[in-house]
């Protein structure tokens, strides 16, 4: 019996630590839940031994998965459970791949949609379990930027592909680089260095593409480094490449210094100690291409050696598939946000429990004035207090004199800290019973506030703030109906400048009249209230008001509708953790009134309180929201607030809230939208489904309202369904062509809806934008699209190419082969030539046409200046009656392609042809002489010609009759000149 125990329990091991990794994702108790495990399938023994936890946690460590600790069990790293929970994800998935099944569909989504880790390491274990990964790959590389970055992963570490996947492969790389490579856009770069970290082998046609860009000295050099370790990681013979590589960047001073002295390390870490140490001595010598900083980092490597330190600044290898931190995939929203009850929230801290301070009492007291504040008074350090008092009065009140009549007060910053003393030195002695300071304050303050209208609040402008503790001080220390005005002297704004003095007068006034407590405790609430209150010196005040009666002052809060419900939540429960359930009393009173202005910040407080208390105190509150989201008079701006609220910490509780509102038909479509993609990030099911379509078919695609677009594309997440509605929607939209809308990202969410969306997106994208054909309106979003992926690339090339055919204008024909020319990856330069020579050479067109696209075609190249040269001579000799400016250009552009003499013909012609207006003749006469400086016969035969025309101005002829003859001065005047300033020869 015993044998056959042990016998089983030996077998059920793999299946038991396969329950045990999820488990372990949960911080769970490995070895009870063992125990618990083994009991269900009567894997125990009767009665069980006391060594039996022992006995079972032994079997498992056998496995050198899991390691004793204490007394419990837990995996050796915790990356193995993470792959065991993968494993079992991956055989989850049906056998066949069917990007439509639910299972597939949701892994599917998670992993290229949302780049999530865990769904990328499921696939992964998925396409190596299922030895035909066939239909997987060719979905991942028609799909997105994240996709293809998952397909290269997977045949990189071993997944079998087809040699039609290596070539698509290649092809992505290559269009990655060749993106990142046109600059402008840091996030290409960053993307393409992290698709080559993903690289672990290389495959034929890979290699010729990840070899160019390392060698490529136009590519960013994190991109050139990025490949080299590419190289370095794939075995030989492209290990021994990428060390080459490697020297060659440590020793390139046309490279960043960051990425020579890390090519230096990454040498060592591949175990070329020699070439390591001989390029780092090499930069920390080079003082000529290298920055201090890089040079004592290379000193500092050396100094290290053999224990190199790690460089700061290294360029992530990217996202990785196997070794990734823990990322409990069922974990509850509740269990996420579950906290040890024994530890305080931080905001409900005893704040600087070393500077706790006791109440002040009467009798603690100085023994002398200080001498600054003797100074300040001009009185004796041993004045008593009545004499102290009266002087400050009329300090106090010389000062406002000078204020009222527009002068400063002198010295009044440096007595700031004076007066901040006496306020201390007379709140502790109390005032004689017939003291009549309190009554002249009392006057004092009645002036400042018959000019100000402003008595308890602000006295501020007029009596600064030291003063203004010096005056509660003396009320404070009169009898009990001047201590009231003291009180409310000690505001937000004057904790805000010396929390100590007003925390100190407070416990004062508490210490003196017991009665006067709870007028104190008022007065530290309406501080605690005030927002513009630092949170340090809301922790004093905090900490004063804990001290005389956390009680009252809780009650105070809770009671005070008309403040931030915000500031009210978290002073409460700063006041002490028992006092949470009153905190939510009045967070739910206050929703049974108008939550009109103080919606966010009542939401701020709610949000607060969810995450305070036990799990049993959340999920309540998380109902009680409910019900408030729920009700039908608050209106759906606040049904939405509340939602968004709950969707944080209770998903359960936020699901029917979201659906309420999105199915509503007194909101508004703004409203809908807003709800049906809460219910989308809060993993909505196929209940759900029909209300998000309801939202989609309410939209009108041909007039979209704002935020339709990200909408659609952001639910597309909730089914299959719904993907194919989203896509329906976004395509009207693109086909309306309406005012305003924003082509590039309707096309860039309809590419990330799926490879099957993309394909339809891309071969019908001709017809998808037929609307305005004028070029400086589509030029920015088809770039902005064909940066997209080499599928959309493509289309791209073939939409312009339509535009060169269709367009009406000879300025939007040549807009388009411009924009073929600038996307100029692999055969589209040589398309756009290919364009230009057809515009060139078709008889048909018109020779404007013909003659611009000859001048740009010879701009593209050299090898393009004998097809320019022969359309702009076949259209110089042309019989055709052309425009004389048009003629003109043609000549310039021959006098540019180096055919001289045939443009001289042309510019001589059009200035002997009576028939044109004289402006032009002129122009084609100046050309000439620009052309023939020397006045050669026919030219000069030409101004002859002009000279007598009568059909010209007396000045135009009078020019063509001096030129030669003015030219011909003024050349050997520059010879003489030129003579003139050449020294004279030796001897």
């Amino acid at each position: 019996m015993a044998q056959k125990l042990a016998q089983e329990l030996v077998e059920a091991r793999v299946a038991l630590i396969e329950h045990l990794a999820p488990l372990a994702l949960k911080a769970r108790s490995l070895l009870s839940e063992a125990l618990q495990w083994l009991a269900d399938r009567a894997i125990t023994p009767t009665p069980a031994p006391a060594d039996w936890a022992e006995i079972v946690g032994s079997v498992l460590t056998s496995t050198g998965l899991l390691l004793l600790d204490g007394e419990g069990l837990i995996f050796a790293h915790h990356t193995f459970a993470e792959h065991i929970c993968d494993l079992l994800d991956a055989r989850r998935l049906p056998s066949r791949f069917d990007p439509d099944d639910p299972i597939w569909w949701k892994t599917l989504r998670l992993a290229c949609a949302d780049g999530n880790l865990t769904a990328q390491r499921t696939i992964f274990h998925r396409a190596l379990i299922n030895s035909d990964a066939s239909e997987l790959l060719d979905w991942l590389l028609a799909g997105n930027d994240i996709a293809r970055e998952l397909a290269a992963a997977l045949v990189s570490r071993g997944v079998q592909a087809t040699a039609g996947q290596h070539e698509a492969l290649a092809r992505t790389f290559d269009f990655w680089l060749w993106r990142a490579l046109r600059g402008g856009n840091g996030r290409y770069v960053n993307q393409v260095v992290g698709a080559l970290g993903l690289l672990r082998s290389l495959d034929h046609p890979l290699q010729r593409v990840i070899h160019g860009a390392a060698e490529n000295a136009a590519l960013p050099d994190v991109v050139r480094e990025a490949a080299a370790h590419a190289l370095l990681r794939s075995g030989e013979p492209h290990r021994s490449r990428g060390l080459a590589l490697l020297r060659r960047f440590a020793c390139d001073p046309q490279l960043a210094g960051a990425v020579r002295v890390r090519a230096a390390q990454a040498l060592e870490f591949a175990g070329a100690l020699p070439a390591a140490r001989e390029s780092l001595t090499f930069l920390s010598q080079d003082e000529a291409f290298l920055h201090e900083h890089h040079r004592n980092m290379a000193e500092q490597l050396l100094s290290d050696a053999p224990g190199w330190i790690s460089l700061p600044h290294r360029p992530a290898a990217g996202p990785s598939l196997i070794d990734l931190r823990p990322i409990p995939a069922d974990l509850s929203i509740e269990e996420e946000h579950a906290e040890d009850l024994s530890t305080p929230p931080g905001f409900m801290e005893s704040p600087r429990d070393s500077d706790q301070v006791v109440p002040w009492s009467a009798e603690t007291s100085l023994l002398d004035l200080p001498v600054d504040v003797a100074e300040l008074l001009s009185v004796s350090p041993t004045a008593d207090e009545e004499e102290v008092a009266a002087a400050a009065v009329r300090a106090v009140a010389a000062d406002l004199s000078c204020i009222l009549r527009g002068q400063s007060p002198p010295g009044v910053r440096q007595a700031a800290s004076a007066w901040s003393r006496l306020a201390k030195w007379l709140g502790t002695r109390p005032a004689p019973l017939h003291s009549a300071h309190a009554a002249s304050v009392i006057r004092l303050l009645e002036a400042v506030a018959g000019h100000q209208n402003q008595v308890d609040d602000r006295p501020g402008l007029l009596v600064s703030h030291p003063q203004r503790a010096v005056l509660a001080a003396l009320l404070l220390r009169a009898q009990p109906e001047h201590q009231l005005a003291g009180l409310r002297l000690l505001t937000g704004p004057m904790a805000i400048w010396d929390v100590d003095v007003v925390r100190f007068l407070l416990q004062v006034a508490a210490s003196y009249q017991p009665g006067l407590r709870e007028q104190v405790v008022t007065q530290h609430c309406r501080i605690l209230l005030d927002s513009r209150l630092p949170n340090l010196c809301r922790q004093d005040i905090l900490m004063s008001v804990r001290s005389i009666d956390a009680d009252a002052a809780a009650t105070f809060l809770t009671q005070h509708c008309a403040a931030d419900p915000y500031m009210v939540t978290t002073n409460v429960l700063s006041l002490g953790r028992q006092y949470r359930a009153e905190a939510v009393g009045y967070v739910q009173r206050r929703a049974l009134g108008s939550l009109d202005d103080v919606l966010e910040s009542w939401c701020n407080a709610a949000s607060v309180l969810l995450g305070t208390g036990s799990r049993g105190d959340r999920e309540e509150l998380a109902r009680m929201l409910k019900e408030i989201a729920l009700l039908t008079g608050g209106g759906s701006t606040q049904a939405l607030a509340v939602t968004a609220v709950l969707a944080s910490h209770n998903r359960a509780e936020a699901g029917p809230c979201a659906g309420h509102v999105a199915s509503s038909a007194a909101a508004s479509d703004m409203h809908r939208m807003t709800a049906a993609s809460l219910l989308a990030r809060l993993g909505a099911g196929p209940d759900d489904e029909s209300v998000v379509l309801n939202v989609l078919d309410r939209l009108d695609a041909q007039q979209p309202p704002q935020g339709a677009v990200a909408f659609a594309a952001e639910v597309a997440c909730i089914s299959p369904t719904v993907r194919d509605r989203s896509e329906a929607f976004l395509r009207t939209c693109l086909e309306s062509g309406s005012v305003g809308l924003p082509t590039e990202l309707v096309v860039a969410e309809l590419a990330s809806l799926g490879p099957y969306a993309r394909a339809r997106l891309c071969r019908d994208l001709v017809r998808l934008l037929r609307g305005s054909t004028d070029w400086r309106q589509w030029s920015g979003p088809l770039e902005g699209i064909a940066l997209l992926g080499p599928d959309l690339h493509e289309a791209t090339q073939t939409l312009l190419s339509s535009r060169v055919r269709t367009s009406e204008t000879v300025a939007d024909r040549l807009g388009a082969i411009d924009l073929i020319n600038h996307l100029n990856w692999q055969s589209s330069g040589a398309q756009a030539a290919a364009l230009l020579t057809t515009l060139a050479d078709t008889e048909s067109e018109p020779p404007t046409t013909r003659a611009l696209a000859a001048r740009r075609l010879y701009r593209y190249g050299p090898q393009h200046l004998p097809t320019a040269l022969r359309t702009l001579q076949a259209l110089a000799t042309n019989r055709q009656t052309l425009p004389p400016l048009l003629s003109i250009q043609i000549a310039r552009e021959l006098a540019t392609v180096g055919a001289i003499e045939q443009a001289e013909q042309v510019l001589a012609t059009l200035a002997r042809n009576r028939a044109l207006l004289e402006p032009d003749r002129v122009e084609a006469a100046l050309l000439l002489l620009v052309l023939d400086p020397s006045c050669s016969g026919s030219t000069r035969q030409t101004l002859a010609a002009m000279a007598h025309d009568r059909r010209l101005s007396a000045d135009t002829r009078d020019w063509a009759a001096e030129a030669p003859s003015a030219l011909a001065r003024s050349s050997r005047h520059a010879a003489l000149l030129g003579q003139a300033s050449r020294p004279a020869p030796h001897g």
